[in-house]
């Protein structure tokens, strides 16, 4: 069976389609064929294939080894480079000013405290954790 061979310029095309398709859906699958592609597409300018089913088996062989070689381990490279952002306050204890309102002010934020004593404004008291958007103080020190 004998297909015409594709124009270097299309397959070169089809690969930066490719590859920019990867932006939308970033699973790292179709950028290597995307790669494969561009390259048969630069290969194709310095030797002639006679059959574009060749092209078609050629990008399918080199995609295919590549995701099978590079997908992981790029995917791996990327998520260790991630920052592990520990924003946990919910769990962190600290200390908190007494607001207007008998709200204790803490980490940017108004809080509900779990004492049922009105506290005095301005006074610092030490947050032991938050607990269903409510701070749980520490009694000895109110």
């Amino acid at each position: 069976m004998s297909f015409e061979p594709i124009l270097s310029e299309i397959l070169i095309g089809v690969g930066i389609f490719l590859i920019t398709m990867e932006i939308f859906m970033p699973n790292f699958v179709i950028i290597w064929f995307g790669i494969s592609s561009i390259v048969i597409g630069l290969v194709g300018f310095l030797f002639t294939f006679e059959n574009g089913l060749h092209q078609i088996a050629l990008i399918s062989i080199i995609g295919l080894a590549l995701l099978l070689f590079f997908r992981e381990k790029i995917k791996t490279h990327l998520n260790s480079k991630k920052s592990k952002v520990n924003d946990d306050f919910l769990k962190e204890e600290g200390f908190g000013i007494v607001s207007d309102n008998n709200m204790i002010a803490f980490r940017g934020t108004l809080w509900h405290h779990n004492l049922n004593q009105e506290l005095k404004k301005e006074t610092k008291v030490k947050i032991l954790s938050v607990k269903d958007n409510i701070v749980i103080l520490d009694e000895k020190e109110s």
